[in-house]
């Protein structure tokens, strides 16, 4: 039989926990937010493995290939490279937009080439290969498109080299 003092006793503690842990939270995410917004410079938090946070800019991981950046819940591109995705974001917190709307240039660049061998890949390999000059239209078109990626993706990652250099991730005192 249990008393009543006791059973209160565990229900107030439970409670306090509750209150303790859900205080916690709010300041946690009240920190968050102020290292957010606060800092000058950029400061990349990981929230998950499939989600960061640069100041005002959200980067989440949509697949392999695909990196969607907001902005206050404005969506500002979805990038194929995840570095080009982060340091665009950092950037532009750091209000270096030149940099970072050649990078959002040269992204915007490879992921169409990207889509389009993608698309004429699946039209050669579909079951209707019946029609011989389509077939070969669309071999050219892929070559072609092909062909136009690998320098694409080349100046991609020297911007992004250059960006490396920028100097926005100097001490954050």
């Amino acid at each position: 039989m249990k008393t009543a003092v006791p059973h209160t006793k565990e229900e107030l503690g439970k409670i306090l926990v509750n209150l303790a842990i859900h205080k916690i939270n709010d300041w946690a995410k009240s920190e968050l937010n102020y290292i957010r917004h606060a800092l000058e410079k950029p400061l990349l938090i990981p929230i998950s493995d499939k989600l960061w946070v640069i100041g005002d800019y959200v980067i989440q991981n949509i697949d392999s290939r695909r990196f969607k950046v907001t902005k206050n819940k404005i969506i500002i591109h979805t990038f194929y490279s995840k570095r080009a995705a982060i340091f665009y974001a950092a950037l532009s917190k750091v209000k270096q937009y030149k940099i970072a709307d050649k990078l959002l240039d040269e992204d915007i660049k490879v992921a169409r080439l990207y889509d389009e061998c993608e698309f004429y890949s699946n039209k050669i390999t579909s079951k209707h290969k019946k029609d011989n000059f389509k077939l070969t239209l669309w071999s050219n078109r892929y070559l072609n498109f092909k062909m136009q990626l690998h320098p694409a993706k080349n100046d991609l990652e020297k911007t992004i080299r250059s960006a490396k250099y920028m100097k926005i991730w100097e001490s954050l005192t």
